[in-house]
């Protein structure tokens, strides 16, 4: 179950990643935004890797409701990651990464 280890590593990153986010947001200093920056991107290659670790083991991301929600997880993350390549949007992560965090657990929750 080496695919469980890489999810609860993504939501544990993606949680780190929500709360200094809004740490920001409650006026912490915007140096902790870098700090967020990089949880959420270790937790985005941990996403990647967990559902390449379904996919080898023969589940396609949209088999079920839970895939298919992990996935949307997954897409929403990539979405923000490009955007604040091209935007200046720092606070939106305080939305996206607890986003990205609910919606994992909602799909380990949903029936298979």
């Amino acid at each position: 179950m080496i695919g469980a280890l890489w999810f609860w590593a993504a939501v544990a990153l993606y949680g780190v990643a929500s709360l200094l986010y809004f740490g920001f947001l409650l006026g912490a200093p915007g140096r902790i935004i870098r700090v967020a920056s990089v949880f959420v991107a270790a937790g985005f290659v941990a996403h990647t890797i967990e559902l390449g670790a379904r996919g080898v083991a023969g589940s396609h991301p949209v088999t079920s409701i839970g895939d298919v929600v992990g996935f949307s997880a997954w897409l929403i993350v990539a979405a923000f990651s490009l955007a604040r390549l091209r935007y200046n949007v720092p606070g939106m992560g305080a939305f996206v990464a607890p986003t990205a965090a609910v919606l994992l657990l909602a799909a380990r929750l949903s029936p298979a």
